[in-house]
């Protein structure tokens, strides 16, 4: 048993060429936390969620996630982490159109080795969790873009990973879809005691997460401002 938490950043390097995006970065988030990460495009938000799941590795430095040490995996090790203990949510959901919301879902399960029946009975419940019903014969193509991202986030929870990601997770909303996505994502960690990064242009967003960071010359640097924001 350890005390370690979910995710564990440590003098964190990363290049692309000559530019240093990552410079002996920082972080650590614990389990029912969240951390909103901020920073004009360009500065490695997007990268540094790569680096968390081991699509890219490290210069220098350390990575921990979940209690694995990531820029260590590789083949079936790494796919089964990423599998198991990160569930992710991008921007515009990366759904299978065709598919209704709870294949959706279930797909997670299916590719983790779940029946198909278990599968479906987690789907359901996932998705009734995000405030979303099951309408049979309705697929994804024909949902608001909200209702795309609760099925994401039900999506991201099968399994009850203990690391979430989230990039850009309401870039493509309006203003009310927005906020409801927001409401949601950000109640997951305390209600499911999981730790939740989110990468976000949005400081209205930022706000509602319990701390705030700006990746700003290659740190990850504490932005008291916005701290404990609105819930």
């Amino acid at each position: 048993m350890t005390d370690e938490p979910p995710v564990v950043i440590r003098r964190l390097s990363y290049r692309i060429g000559d530019r240093r995006l990552l410079d002996e970065a920082e972080l650590s988030v614990a389990a029912g936390e969240s951390v909103a990460v901020m920073g004009p495009s360009g500065t490695g938000k997007s990268t540094l969620l790569a680096l968390l799941v081991g699509l890219d590795k490290p210069f220098a430095g350390e990575i921990r996630v979940a209690g694995q040490d990531v820029p260590r995996l590789g083949g079936a090790r790494l796919a089964a982490f990423r599998r198991d203990r990160v569930g992710m949510v991008f921007q515009f959901g990366e759904l299978l159109p065709e598919l209704e919301p709870v294949e959706n879902v279930a797909l997670a399960g299916l590719l983790a080795g779940r029946s198909r029946r278990d599968a479906l009975a987690e789907a359901r419940a996932l998705l009734a969790e995000v405030g979303l019903p099951v309408r049979p014969g309705v697929t994804t193509a024909a949902l608001s873009g909200g209702e795309r991202q609760r099925t994401a986030i039900a999506r991201a929870l099968m399994g009850a990973p203990p690391v979430l990601l989230a990039d850009e997770p309401t870039g493509s909303l309006d203003g009310p879809a927005r906020d409801r996505i927001t409401r949601l994502l950000f109640d997951l960690p305390r209600s499911r005691g999981c730790a939740l990064v989110v990468v976000t242009h949005d400081s209205a967003v930022a706000a509602a997460a319990d701390r705030t960071v700006l990746l700003r010359a290659g740190k990850l640097v504490e932005e008291p401002a916005l701290i404990g924001g609105a819930r």
